[in-house]
């Protein structure tokens, strides 16, 4: 009797726990955002996100604790979270931010996307903007591009909302419920990453300089090395003699964001100057001879050169705060903007600016040589057209501020430097580009 009693009240629970699971079902995970990559990742104890194209859960809070997440939400959002950082995947329109940095790029046409925090929400009305919550919890909010609403509580208990704009910033105090202006910086947020080749892009422009010296463009170079013009590859070596071109184009797939280098001599037929094979026809003839491969760093007499500045219009310069890429009289070389766009997920290659001259201190090197000033010419293409030229350039002229746009789809940057008409040699064509730079963007796709 008491054993059919247990049993009839194990069957009413049973029962009972049946209809309220049946009424009350656990919620089921929704994943509204994948990984693209991770770089230098170390997550929390609890946390286990491997690899791309990890889907993220609506429920799930994820604690960074240091490096760097590329997502993507299914509206097509995609944000960068940096360490250390502590989030959740709301919505495929919504990210909550308990503490930690996120850089939000908002996909055209999908205006609304919302960054929540302890303290603020942020309203994207067709932006690209970042959000920092310190400890303590102190909400910092940049914008880069387009416009976001930013609300918040005052000390009234207040709603209060404001309308941020491109190249502003404002932070919104939690514990004193008061926002103030501050100092945008362009560089604060993570904007893309690339963990293959160990990039944080944080919208700095490309140093040319610095890829020539086997870098990556942001600073990773190294000073007084070059990229043979022979073999196309990195070399400490500096060949300063003057000897023969190769006669062809030297592909560089070993250097990262250079198609190739070569050795210019119209007077042996048109000139390749791609690996695409673009041809740049109206080449002059040169000797076919050059002095010095392409150069990170500045020139001397006996290479490596020891030089910390150089004078540029009258002004003494630091290399470390304006890198300077040697391109001797007869050389080229010819940098991808394809690849460069390639390698940094979702930016643009907008433009090239730099300054090219003469290197002033040829002139304490010409009594050794014996020989008068050699003048070159400087020529920049893209895509096989000429869009600069200075004939003559002399050791008496100024730097000349060269400022080149790209169309969107532009492919090859290519500088060559030649000796001038009538002139045979190449000892002392000490062309200096001086902070050359590609400048890049990010744009809503």
């Amino acid at each position: 009797y008491f054993a059919m009693k247990f049993f009839a009240a194990c069957a009413a629970v049973f029962l009972a726990l049946l209809v309220y699971v049946y009424y009350h079902p656990r919620p089921i995970d929704r994943y509204v955002a994948h990984i693209d990559d991770l770089f230098n990742v170390q997550w929390s104890q609890g946390t286990a996100l491997r690899g791309n194209r990890t889907s993220m859960s609506d429920r799930d809070f994820y604690s960074l604790l240091s490096g760097y997440v590329r997502m993507e939400f299914d509206s097509g959002t995609e944000v960068v979270i940096e360490g250390p950082s502590v989030f959740r995947c709301n919505s495929e329109n919504s990210l909550f931010l308990e503490q930690g940095k996120v850089f939000v790029k908002v996909a055209a046409g999908q205006e609304g996307f919302v960054v929540r925090t302890p303290s603020a929400k942020i309203t994207d009305l067709g932006t690209q903007f970042g959000v920092h919550v310190r400890p303590g919890g102190l909400v910092e909010v940049q914008m880069v591009e387009g416009k976001a609403l930013v609300e918040y509580e005052n000390n009234a208990a207040e709603k209060e909302a404001v309308v941020l704009s491109a190249g502003h910033a404002m932070s919104i105090d939690s514990v004193i419920r008061a926002s103030e202006a501050i100092p945008y910086d362009d560089y604060y947020f993570a904007r893309t990453i690339n963990s293959q080749e160990k990039i944080v892009w944080r919208g700095q422009s490309l140093s040319l300089a610095d890829i020539a010296g086997g870098g990556n463009g942001l600073g990773n170079g190294t000073i007084n090395q070059s990229i043979d013009l022979i073999t196309g590859q990195i070399d400490a070596d500096t060949h300063i003699m003057r000897v023969p071109g190769p006669g062809k184009y030297i592909p560089t797939p070993h250097v990262p964001y250079v198609d190739g280098v070569f050795v210019p001599d119209g007077g042996q037929g048109p000139v390749q100057i791609s690996s695409t094979g673009l041809i740049y026809k109206a080449c002059p003839d040169t000797d076919g001879h050059y002095s010095w491969d392409v150069h990170y760093g500045l020139y001397d007499v006996d290479p490596p050169s020891k030089r910390k500045s150089f004078l540029l219009n009258g002004k003494e310069v630091s290399l470390a705060s304006c890198p300077t890429l040697c391109l001797h009289a007869n050389a080229g070389i010819t940098f991808d903007l394809l690849q460069i766009r390639q390698s940094l997920h979702g930016v643009k290659t907008t433009s090239f600016t730099a300054f090219c001259g003469i290197d002033k201190e040829v002139l304490e090197h010409e009594k050794r040589f014996g020989r008068s000033r050699t003048k070159a010419d400087i020529t920049v293409l893209v895509d096989g057209v000429v869009v600069f030229e200075k004939k003559a350039l002399d050791l008496s002229d100024d730097f000349i501020p060269v400022n080149i746009r790209f169309k969107e789809d532009a492919r090859f940057l290519t500088l060559i430097s030649t000796n001038s008409a009538g002139d045979d040699t190449s000892y002392l064509s000490w062309v200096l580009w001086a902070d050359p730079k590609i400048h890049l963007n990010t744009t809503s796709r």
